[in-house]
């Protein structure tokens, strides 16, 4: 379908790069790309332009190969790069970089832009290793440590991540069990009003208590949950459990009673059964609809915009608030604000409390505001950490804030007296 070398071609050419390595010592790399949530792409377009994405993934990696190297397709969605003639590790990770720049241009299907991302598993080869499959391992394990770092990035293998990924296919069995025993609650961290002082809301978090490896981090186990259908499983869970609990908190001050925001998937968000599963959820513990917000990504809602803006439609009907996520770091987000008009603006925290403050940083958090309250949305700026950030907040109008500044999140005993310690 894309013209590219087979897997068996892609084997010859090892062994032919492994025999002239013998001959003249030198490194070459082999670069695993595997596309990022492809799955939700195929589900929701189908799988001719999950075709059309693949070939045209295929025609851009040939336009940036080097003649002097090797394009295969793995598998569906999986390509392997072998470059040649390498001195160091940086040159490796130099093609990484040229690689992953392929994909930072959206790719035009019927009725939309889709963006598509790519994580790469670098490995650096001498020659010494013996197989395909052993080289074809070690990339696959550089890969996933890639994805668990941030989609849309590249890893460059070590000897390390062999027991890594021994202990990941462990932890991914344990958080089946995890679901099943207990081990898994929702944590709350309280959001506030700048306006007024108060708390007017808590975002819920899943936190893993491991019974021996204590708190598993979010950054591990959603990743590993994200690879199959345990995403569905505990995005449920999340939801039901927020809902449940946010169903008691007590109404206080101007306010009234808090909302809670609920994070949704991918996989989650297109599932046929969430409005389902919210309608259930609100109806069982008698939660007023008007105090839940699921907030959504960007890269979300591009897997398929209509279907989107359907599910979008459903929510709105029931009085059921969006939050769009992390705005301000996608591609797409201000030709889709618009459309997709969420009811909460959150805007990321790489722009409340980025690594070095800059007045072009300032600029551009002065310019979400502006634009969220010029949309009539609420804004509401995440990790804010300092006095500083929030007195700038508040000096721009912003809405909401939520960070560390205020609270980390806090288990659901502990929702009430956190509330009570803010305001006070």
């Amino acid at each position: 379908m894309t013209g590219l070398a087979n897997r068996a071609v892609f084997e010859d050419r090892l062994a032919q790069a492994q025999a002239r390595l013998a001959r003249r010592p030198g490194l070459a790399a082999v670069l695993l790309l595997d596309l990022d949530d492809f799955k939700g792409v195929n589900d929701a377009h189908g799988h001719v332009v999950s075709d059309h994405v693949i070939v045209t993934i295929a025609h851009r990696l040939e336009e940036v190969t080097r003649s002097s190297d090797s394009l295969c397709r793995l598998t569906g969605d999986e390509f392997l790069y072998l470059a040649e003639g390498l001195t160091n590790d940086d040159e490796a990770e130099q093609l990484a970089l040229r690689l992953l720049e392929v994909f930072t241009q959206p790719i035009a299907v019927p009725g939309a832009q889709l963006e598509v991302h790519a994580s790469v598993g670098v490995v650096v080869w001498d020659g010494a290793t013996e197989g395909f499959q052993r080289v074809i391992q070690h990339a696959d394990s550089a890969m996933y440590e890639a994805k668990r770092r941030g989609k849309g990035h590249y890893f460059l293998y070590t000897p390390d991540l062999e027991q890594q990924s021994v202990s990941r296919f462990a932890l991914a069995q344990e958080l089946r069990h995890a679901l099943h025993a207990g081990e898994l609650s929702m944590y709350y961290q309280p959001i506030l009003d700048l306006a007024s002082g108060e708390v007017t809301g808590f975002e819920a978090l899943m936190r893993w208590r491991h019974p021996e490896r204590g708190f598993v981090p979010p950054n591990v186990f959603i990743p590993l949950a994200e690879q199959s259908e345990l995403i569905l499983e505990l995005g449920a869970f999340a939801l039901r459990e927020s809902v449940r609990e946010a169903s008691v908190w007590p109404a206080r001050g101007s306010l009234g009673a808090p909302f809670v925001t609920v994070n949704l998937s991918s996989r989650q968000f297109h599932d046929p059964e969430l409005i389902k599963l919210i309608t259930t959820s609100l109806a069982t513990h008698n939660l007023a609809p008007e105090r839940l917000v699921v907030e959504i990504t960007e890269s979300v809602t591009l897997l398929d915009v209509a279907e989107t803006l359907n599910v979008l439609e459903q929510l709105q009907r029931r009085h059921v608030a969006v939050a769009l996520d992390d705005f301000g770091t996608g591609y797409s987000s201000l030709s889709y604000l618009a459309l997709l008009r969420p009811a909460i603006l959150k805007i990321d925290r790489s722009f409340v409390s980025p690594p070095e403050e800059s007045d072009h940083n300032d600029t551009l958090l002065q310019m979400i505001v502006s634009l969220g309250q010029r949309l009539q949305m609420t804004v509401l700026a995440e990790g804010v950490e300092t006095a500083e950030q929030l007195e700038r907040l508040q000096a721009l109008g912003c809405d909401l804030a939520q960070g560390f500044l205020f609270s980390p999140a806090v288990p659901a005993p502990e929702v009430a007296r956190t509330r009570e310690r803010v305001l006070s």
